[in-house]
């Protein structure tokens, strides 16, 4: 049994031993560690496994030494011993025995892009993907990362919603699968790595995720700011750890946002400048040349060839929104293949709505909460902070209803960007949206001004901004 002094000392050293490391680090692989000897000339403790003995020796001495060298000012020779007790005595400590098996099945399996496959789009191919003058960076990179891995990482694509991060990074992953069939690829959204590392926490299986996705070559993650900006911290430190051990073996991570890394609201400032040592890239709305050669692009590659004033026509009914323009390919190659006929000027304009040539720029949450602040005479940091004054609170709720009209944003999404709002929150602020038009009658103007300000054209802002679209 232990003399009183050496449990304290031991207890002390272990709290010194936890500040220095991330909790469920801590749990994993000193929960189950006892004292046996602590002096000033040695430190003896016992673990459970062969394993755990060799982990700690391998990856923590230094760590245990210079605790103890805080506890006992002195720096004492460690010795870690294995103890008579069986290894699953404790849950949070993962079986020696089924670690090495998934090491070996590991080693075995051939190396191939993993994740969630199915949320890979097969059509989401770079070689389908036209990047315009606009967007060629972003593409070159990509392509760039695929040749020479971390070279640009981390590599963030980020832009409003449409404009291509899904393709760019689909088509990576898809590339690299292709073309290095020996390299390791995991791609997954952000959810998915929450919903995994949960999973993988309840089901005691922290290891052979970590082994997985810090073993990796290529790391992608889509929609990041769904995992940057939660309250999940046990997440959010094992993104930073798989992110650190990635980037310090020179591998590639690329992900995505809708914003960039300087406009990401309630980030850890730890994430953001990891993030920031990386190359990111804004992707823009493609120019109307850009439109134009998109169309034909993708027409013909469906075995609809336009000439040159109907591609132009088409291009003038979209916005820079790709999504959008994906609509137009569609919509042209129904009527050809629907109607038997070539196409023509005439065929088409039937088809397209009255409000397709409104236009219509892409814009991102971000964007509309600092064109509200401004209209109120507010600083962003009003409309995502905590600050419960009446003009602050009517200004959010209004850039919270802009936001979930003008860019079709989710209310997870927009609670995200206002302060890590919950969707129940962002849901009473809009229902309460109608009142604030009861004590301000120039809401509307405010709104239209403010999408006139955005590059909307006068009589898109005008429908936007109208009560009855707004509600």
């Amino acid at each position: 049994m232990l003399s009183i002094t050496t449990l304290s000392l031991w207890n002390s050293l272990l709290n010194q031993i936890r500040k220095e490391m991330p909790q469920q680090s801590f749990e994993t692989w000193f929960a189950c560690s006892e004292a046996v000897e602590i002096s000033a000339e040695r430190l003896e403790i016992q673990v459970p496994s062969l394993f755990i003995k060799k982990w700690i020796e391998r990856k923590y001495s230094d760590l245990i030494i210079n605790s103890a060298s805080v506890v006992l000012d002195a720096r004492p020779e460690l010795v870690v011993s294995i103890s008579n007790a069986p290894v699953d005595s404790n849950p949070s400590i993962i079986a020696e025995s089924e670690i090495e098996n998934e090491v070996k099945s590991a080693s075995k399996a051939p190396r191939k892009t993993t994740g969630d496959s199915s949320s890979i789009n097969r059509n989401f191919t770079l070689e389908q993907y036209a990047p315009g003058s606009e967007n060629r960076i972003a593409y070159e990179a990509c392509k760039r990362s695929i040749e020479k891995p971390g070279e640009f990482s981390p590599l963030l694509i980020y832009g409003c919603h449409g404009l291509g991060k899904s393709h760019l990074l689909h088509g990576t992953a898809l590339a690299v699968a292709a073309n290095k069939p020996q390299a390791s690829c995991v791609f997954m959204t952000a959810e998915e790595f929450v919903n995994e590392y949960t999973s993988a926490f309840a089901e005691k299986r922290l290891a052979s995720m970590r082994s997985r996705l810090r073993s990796c070559d290529y790391l992608i993650i889509e929609d990041i700011q769904m995992l940057l900006a939660g309250k999940k911290h046990a997440t959010i430190e094992e993104f930073i750890h798989t992110f650190d051990a990635l980037t310090n073996k020179g591998k590639q991570i690329i992900l995505s946002s809708n914003a960039g890394p300087e406009s990401m609201i309630g980030v850890d400032d730890r994430l953001r400048g990891r993030i920031m040592s990386g190359l990111s890239i804004k992707l823009e709305e493609p120019s109307f040349p850009s439109r134009i050669d998109l169309i034909r692009r993708k027409t013909a590659a469906k075995g609809v060839m336009l000439d040159p004033e109907t591609a132009e026509w088409v291009a003038s009914q979209t916005s820079g929104c790709i999504r959008e323009l994906e609509g137009a390919v569609m919509k042209v190659v129904a009527v050809a293949s629907l109607s038997g006929n070539a196409v023509t000027l005439e065929a088409l304009k039937p088809h397209f709505s009255a409000h397709s040539a409104m236009a219509r720029p892409c814009v991102a949450i971000s964007d509309l909460a600092e064109a509200v602040a401004r209209s109120f005479g507010l600083a962003l940091s009003d409309l995502t902070g905590r600050k419960r004054s009446q003009t602050i609170r009517a200004a959010r709720t209004f850039a919270m209803l802009l936001s979930r009209k003008v860019t079709g944003s989710s209310l997870a999404e927009i609670g995200d960007f206002f302060g890590n709002r919950s969707h129940a929150t962002v849901l009473t602020a809009l229902k309460n949206a109608p009142s604030l038009f009861d004590c301000d009658n120039n809401l509307c103007s405010r709104a239209e001004n403010i999408l006139l300000d955005l590059g909307f054209a006068a009589n898109t802002s005008k429908m936007f901004a109208s009560q009855g679209n707004l509600f």
